[in-house]
């Protein structure tokens, strides 16, 4: 991508690492730079995959995209810059889920879209989401759970050091959430929307 870290519609299906069905894999101590989709994309309903201790200079489209998988780990990476979205979660069709899904104390910069979005198609199924312990530089926290339904999601400990206008974190739909020791500087608004969600914790 000759401008790297910026989003081009119709060229986003070229990633630096495509894990597609397999399972048990280790992606480690990698840079990943200029690429014009997303450092890593999981799909084809692939399991056991982890993303750790690397370095996604620069995304064109997402830095890590769940569209079809399980029992994923991304951990202590660093994404400078992401064209779209830092994470996306997006199963394409109600034959594809995300499930188990952890963002662990990665740092990211900046983003033009969000730092976390799970929409995709209605009806899929999206389960067992956990982030925590990232930090913002370049951006504030602003995640969107918007799809109905989803189950247990967990947001907790991430820091922006970014003023952003609320509300940052928007999630609707979700059945078992918890949203709790998260910073963010605000230029307005609130931190936080809920709604039609069921047993919530939240401060």
């Amino acid at each position: 991508d000759p401008s790297p870290g910026v989003y081009h519609p119709g060229s986003e299906g070229a990633h630096g690492v495509l894990v597609d069905g397999a399972s048990n894999t280790t992606i480690a101590n990698d840079t990943i730079s200029a690429v014009w989709g997303d450092c890593v994309e999981v799909n084809g309903g692939a399991s056991g995959v982890t993303f750790r201790d690397s370095n996604c200079a620069s995304a064109g489209r997402q830095g890590v995209t769940i569209i079809n998988g399980r029992n994923v780990v991304v951990e202590r990476d660093a994404f400078p810059k992401s064209g779209y979205c830092t994470f996306d979660i997006e199963p394409n069709n109600t034959s594809e889920s995300a499930s188990n899904i952890s963002f662990l104390d990665n740092t990211a910069g900046t983003w033009s879209n969000s730092f976390l979005s799970a929409d995709g198609a209605a009806g899929s199924h999206v389960s067992g989401i956990t982030v925590s312990g990232n930090t913002i530089t370049g951006g504030s926290l602003l995640t969107v759970f918007s799809i109905a339904r989803r189950q247990n999601i967990v947001f907790t400990n991430n820091t922006s050091t970014v003023k952003g206008y609320g509300p940052i974190l928007r999630f609707a739909h979700v059945d078992g959430l918890t949203v709790t020791g998260n910073v963010q500087p605000l230029s307005g608004g609130t931190l936080l929307s809920i709604t039609d969600s069921t047993s919530v914790t939240h401060q």
